[in-house]
């Protein structure tokens, strides 16, 4: 006799160990998406930071005794603007201080960078509460 097809045991059977692997792939596929989208936000977040630091070094931004603050709305700056490259975040604040510190709080999707005064390096974090800085 010959066989034309699968049965519906193996049907069956193929389909089921496909819901396996996506089960188990479908998260950490999610999660290296994640993953990039956050390495983006860093990397936006850091090219805008040495911008303006090298403005600031070459005596091309006026601040004043209180600082200057830059900010972004709907990926656009709205007033002063620095000169970056790429796509910006969705929004966010920027501040330089008098002696040249940045900080900042910038929003893309689901994530925040912040750096705020006397911190080192840019957090980035999906929990919108902590992405708060103290502009003096």
């Amino acid at each position: 006799m010959k066989r034309n097809g699968y049965t519906l045991v193996e049907v069956l059977a193929v389909l089921i160990l496909l819901a396996i692997i996506f089960t188990i792939a479908a998260p950490r596929m999610l999660d290296s998406i994640d993953e990039s989208k956050k390495a983006a936000l860093k990397t936006s977040a850091n090219t805008i930071m040495d911008q303006l630091m090298k403005d600031y070094d070459k005596g091309l931004i006026e601040v004043t005794s209180t600082g200057k603050t830059y900010t972004i709305v709907s990926n656009v700056f709205v007033g002063d603007s620095i000169n970056v490259k790429g796509q910006l975040p969705d929004s966010g604040t920027i501040h330089i201080t008098e002696d040249g510190e940045v900080i900042f709080t910038l929003f893309k999707e689901d994530f925040c960078a912040y750096k705020d005064i006397g911190q080192e390096s840019i957090i980035v974090s999906s929990n919108f509460a902590t992405c708060v800085i103290t502009i003096p």
